[in-house]
């Protein structure tokens, strides 16, 4: 069963001795750009190469972070021409560790005065942009570093918001996101109501919730519309285009992508644009309009052969990649292989549910199980069946994400896998606690338990226990949540897993005995 944390982990060695002088405010002042200031497009090309080759799935939401991380060391005053030439070598070859170093010295400098907590929490955020790149406890550290120094910066908790959405905890990452639209109430910001009503939007997307979604995008449009910022109508039109193509409600997603593409040609905002061309693609091709799908596609291949041979780089493969699908699809079925077809099928609707296309990757989904029915293949039913429940868990649809993890249960048995076993035990975990279902949780979790504990599968029994934890914590039995949170933790800290520091944090949390 896959972890819902990050498992990736840095050791700092430097093999350089960096003096730095810390001048107050000054540094933090000058490096943070100015709303409308340009960005060197030195920077820019860093920023995208870092997010480029990272982990994180929501980069559009880092691009800002890391951007204004980067520019600080770019523009700190103190730091000589050879260390900043130095480190900004580094980052544009993918290595973090010497500007995360200069960042934990302003830390260390600047948190000893209370005066200057806030330039001491600016340096933490910085920090963890560069840390969050790697998934690492460190950025976790550091986010919460942030919001302790200072808590009434809305960007501190933004931060913390989206890192704790990326670990799966929807709870918390929503405390963070209300904690600035509480900030932004009460300071009258309509711009960052704007921004955070779009970030509630995503989570509850993710989270399986599409009416709060809509209600939240829907917010963020009207503010938007009010202050007149055509980037962010544009967003809104976009997020509720792709959210009324999942829905089905095909004739809405369509106005949304035309209202977005409009906005996007007014501010010729060219990668923006591609995307919107593909949008409106995929979704005629769902509506099998297949001539306008076809320009469409073109629009967008046309951009992005511009913007290559601007940047010397593509900056939109999803079209490629799964034209490049297609086409070994078509091989398929020109020399009647259904074992390919079935896999092709297969690998373009997880390929397609990875970019967000959910209801196409559903009908590739369904059509490899048909073929695998019909070869009856019971490890490729099984295989389909567990792709299809995830689907739907992720489509917040989890009715049907329940009678499907079942099947995939029942071919799981009727195969004697143990490892397929306790994987859909797990799912089932997972689901029947969001639904609330707290004993059929339990009961699924220590049987997914029982398998792994045989299986010698100790990251996903650490797991396990951390699902059990929460489902005793829903009920109000602290002891018991104690206890398996302290199970989780001996098994994290046996492995060196950076996941012990988290599930540390939960224990300190609990109340007391």
């Amino acid at each position: 069963m896959t972890s819902t944390f990050f498992t990736t982990t840095l050791a700092l060695t430097l093999g350089v001795f960096i003096a730095i002088v810390i001048i107050l405010h000054l540094v933090f002042k000058q490096s943070r750009p100015e709303k409308n200031s340009r960005i060197p497009s030195e920077i820019n090309e860093i920023v995208r190469n870092l997010l480029q080759q990272s982990h994180i799935e929501f980069k559009g939401e880092h691009f800002k972070s890391l951007t204004e991380a980067v520019l600080a060391l770019f523009h700190h005053p103190e730091l000589t021409a050879d260390v900043k030439t130095q480190v900004l070598q580094q980052l544009r070859e993918g290595q973090t560790d010497l500007a995360k170093h200069i960042f934990v010295n302003w830390l260390e400098q600047y948190q000893i005065d209370p005066s200057h907590y806030q330039q001491a929490a600016a340096a933490a955020r910085y920090l963890g942009s560069l840390a969050y790149l790697d998934g690492t406890a460190e950025a976790f550290r550091a986010y919460r570093q942030a919001v302790k120094l200072d808590p009434e910066n809305p960007e501190g908790w933004i931060q913390l918001g989206h890192f704790l959405k990326s670990l799966g905890e929807f709870d918390k990452a929503q405390d963070a996101y209300e904690k600035v639209l509480h900030w932004a109430e009460t300071h009258h910001n309509e711009e960052y109501r704007a921004i955070v009503y779009n970030h509630l939007g995503i989570l509850f997307w993710i989270s399986g919730d599409l009416t709060k979604s809509e209600d939240m995008h829907l917010k963020s449009l009207e503010i938007n519309n009010t202050l007149g910022r055509k980037k962010g109508m544009a967003k809104q039109y976009g997020n509720l285009g792709i959210l009324y193509r999942v829905r089905g409600d095909l004739e809405k997603a369509e106005q949304m992508f035309l209202k977005t593409l409009k906005l996007d040609q007014e501010l010729d905002r060219q990668e923006d644009l591609a995307r919107q061309y593909g949008n409106l693609g995929n979704l005629y091709n769902t509506m099998g309009d297949f001539q306008k799908a076809e320009i469409m596609f073109r629009q967008t291949l046309a951009i992005d052969r511009r913007l290559k041979r601007h940047e010397g780089k593509p900056v939109n493969d999803l079209h490629l990649a799964e034209l490049m699908y297609l086409k070994s699809l078509e091989i398929s079925h020109s020399i009647r292989c259904k074992e390919c077809m079935a896999s092709d099928y297969s690998n373009l609707g997880s390929y397609l549910s990875a970019h967000g296309e959910l209801q196409q990757a559903e009908a590739m989904h369904l059509r490899s199980l048909e073929i695998e029915k019909s070869l009856r293949h019971k490890e490729g039913i099984a295989d389909q069946y567990n792709k299809l429940g995830l689907l739907y868990q992720t489509r917040g649809d989890l009715i049907k994400a329940e009678e499907t993890y079942l099947k995939a249960l029942a071919m799981e048995k009727e195969l004697a896998r143990k490892e397929g076993m306790a994987n859909q035990y797990g799912h089932l975990g997972i689901l029947y606690t969001t639904q609330g279902n707290l004993d059929q949780a339990e009961d699924m979790l220590f049987k997914a338990l029982d398998l792994d504990r045989i299986l010698g599968r100790q990251e996903d029994q650490a797991q396990h226990y951390a699902n059990l934890g929460t489902v005793y914590r829903k009920r109000e039995d602290l002891t018991q949540t104690r206890e398996m949170y302290l199970k989780s933790l001996q098994i994290y800290q046996n492995l060196g897993h950076p996941n012990a520091e988290l599930i540390q944090h939960w224990l300190d949390k609990l109340e007391p005995n």
